[in-house]
């Protein structure tokens, strides 16, 4: 018994003598070559067992030996976690961004479509505010996005993608927004609100500038969101303007924007199929919030206004309030999660009925 109970003893002590050189040799071997971890796992097990030799020890040293060999698999993927995010990019890309790549440019053309069925009345709202409204920025803001984006990468800012296969998904991108586009446009022959021609639905100056913020947000976003917020402000300055020039309906530029943001959004998913791992400088990883984030936001909003006031004027006249078209933007700054200021900004317009006849210009 004496004796047993001394060899278990010495078997203690080999153990804990030996997990220090072995992590050492282990680490190494990682480090050489990480595709030969578990051969060398394997034969330092062996080498263990037969230094040992206890026969009634043999499972408690195998299951030491597994528990130290995940521990080291554990923490060296820990220690470098681009080499097993770089490994199956692919895969991640194929089954988590092929879902992302729709959150915003579906529903996006969906509240298009919607819209569509009351462009009359988002009209009579620029007709009321700005009916002299006539300028043609928009014709070269819808670029510049995209000319950040390449300005930026000359002057060598770390971008998302290697030159090669930044411009193979913005290829991609521009071809399917290009191609959807003007498919549409002559499949549909919307007429634009100026009358001008049959060319209205969707727009175009608003698809190409959703992709170039899209494609500015893909490779720069992630070293400030300021960069994707300038992107998109730029994007929805080019949609606003087109409806103020009265050159699209708000259908128009709804559906133009989702068609560039998803253009984009499957141009770089083909291309990361195609290169895989290869000229991905930065990951995007899903970023997570805890409860002591602050939430400033800002945001431009579109939507309907109804009243329902009925009076009778001294005349004797039924008045009321139509269904009308509110617009604004709204923003707040936290300090911290719980306190923040804030503001709103909006214009409603709400045509007035009299004996059932509307008002509006």
């Amino acid at each position: 018994m004496l004796n047993v109970l001394l060899k278990k003893t010495v078997f203690v002590c080999v153990v804990l003598m030996i997990i220090p050189s072995y992590q050492i040799t282990a680490n190494e071997a990682l480090v050489n070559n990480g595709d030969s971890i578990i051969e060398a796992q394997a034969s330092s097990s062996v080498e263990i067992l037969d230094s040992i030799n206890i026969d009634d020890s043999a499972d408690v040293v195998a299951d030491s030996i597994v528990a130290v060999d995940s521990m080291f698999v554990i923490a060296d993927t820990t220690a470098n976690p681009l080499t097993s995010e770089k490994k199956n990019y692919s895969y991640l890309t194929a089954k988590r961004d092929f879902y992302k790549i729709l959150y915003a440019g579906v529903p996006m053309v969906m509240t298009g479509l919607v819209a569509g069925l009351t462009d009359n009345n988002i009209r009579s709202f620029r007709n009321e505010y700005a009916t002299r409204y006539n300028y043609k920025y928009d014709d070269y803001i819808q670029y510049s996005p995209a000319a950040a984006m390449l300005l930026m990468k000359s002057l060598g800012v770390p971008s998302r993608s290697s030159w090669s296969r930044m411009l193979v998904s913005d290829a991609f991108a521009v071809a399917l927004m290009a191609g959807t586009t003007n498919l549409i446009k002559e499949t549909t022959l919307k007429l634009r609100p100026d009358g001008s021609n049959r060319r209205s639905f969707p727009s175009g100056h608003t698809a190409t500038a959703f992709l170039c913020a899209t494609m500015l947000h893909k490779e720069y976003g992630h070293i400030s969101p300021w960069i994707s917020i300038g992107g998109y402000a730029v994007a929805t300055t080019t949609g606003v303007s087109r409806i103020l020039n009265n050159k699209h309906w708000v259908s128009d530029v709804l559906v133009g924007g989702g068609i560039g943001i998803l253009s984009a959004e499957i141009g770089y998913f083909l291309a990361d199929l195609i290169f895989k791992d290869k000229g991905i400088n930065h990951f995007e990883l899903p970023q997570k919030y805890g409860r002591w984030h602050n939430p400033s936001f800002v945001g431009l909003y579109l939507g309907y206004s109804f009243s329902g006031t009925k009076y009778t004027s001294p005349e004797n006249a039924e008045v009321s309030m139509g269904m009308g078209v509110s617009a604004g933007l709204e923003g707040a700054y936290f300090f911290n999660p719980y306190i923040g200021v804030g503001g709103r900004f909006a214009l409603t317009h709400l045509p007035i009925e009299i004996n059932g006849e509307v008002f509006s210009k």
